[in-house]
C-alpha cells in the first residue's frame, strides 16, 4: 500500500515540475511583455511631448506669420510683391500642413493611451495570478517533498521490520 503512495507521489513530481516549469514560462514572457507596454508607454509619452513642442512651434511660427503679414510691401511693386506673398503663403500652406498632421498624431495617440493603460492594468493582474500560481506550486512541491520523504522513511522501516521478520522465521526453522 506505502510503495502505491510512493509511486503515485513520484508520478506526480514530474507534474508539478512540468507546472513550475510553465508558471515559470509564463512569468517571464509577462515581465517581457510588462518591459515592452513600458517602453511603448515611455515612446507614447516622447511622441506626445515632442508633438507639444511641434505645436508650440508652429503657433510660434503662426504668430510671426500673421505679424510679418501686417508688413508685407505694398502691392505696387509689381512681380516681387507677388512673389514674396506666394512664399508667405507658401510658407503658411505648409506650417498649417504640419500642424494638421501633428494633430492627427496627438489624436491618434489619444487614442492609443487607454489601449496602453488597459494592456498595463491586463498584464499586471495576470502577474499577479501567475505568482499566486507559482506559489501554490511550490507548496505543493512542499507538501509533495514532504509526503515522499515520509513515504520513503515508512518503506524503508516496512523493509527493515520484513527483514527481521525473515531473519525471525530462518531462525524458527
Amino acid at each position: 500500500m506505502l510503495q502505491l503512495k510512493l509511486i503515485a507521489v513520484k508520478s506526480l513530481l514530474p507534474l508539478v515540475a512540468e507546472a513550475k516549469a510553465k508558471a515559470v514560462k509564463q512569468h517571464a514572457k509577462l515581465i517581457r511583455n510588462r518591459m515592452q507596454l513600458t517602453e511603448m508607454q515611455h515612446e507614447v509619452e516622447e511622441a506626445l511631448s515632442a508633438t507639444a513642442q511641434y505645436m508650440s512651434i508652429i503657433d510660434e511660427g503662426q504668430s510671426r506669420l500673421s505679424s510679418q503679414q501686417h508688413h508685407l510691401p505694398p502691392t505696387t511693386d509689381g512681380q516681387q510683391t507677388v512673389q514674396g506673398r506666394l512664399r508667405v503663403l507658401s510658407k503658411l500652406q505648409s506650417t498649417l500642413d504640419k500642424r494638421f498632421r501633428l494633430q492627427r498624431l496627438r489624436m491618434k495617440l489619444e487614442e492609443q493611451e487607454p489601449k496602453l493603460l488597459q494592456q498595463r492594468k491586463t498584464i499586471a493582474s495576470a502577474l499577479a495570478e501567475l505568482k499566486e500560481r507559482l506559489a501554490d506550486i511550490n507548496a505543493c512541491e512542499k507538501g509533495l517533498d514532504q509526503v515522499s520523504g515520509r513515504l520513503e522513511t515508512a518503506l524503508d522501516n516496512l523493509r527493515e521490520e520484513a527483514a527481521k521478520s525473515a531473519q525471525k522465521g530462518e531462525e524458527s526453522f
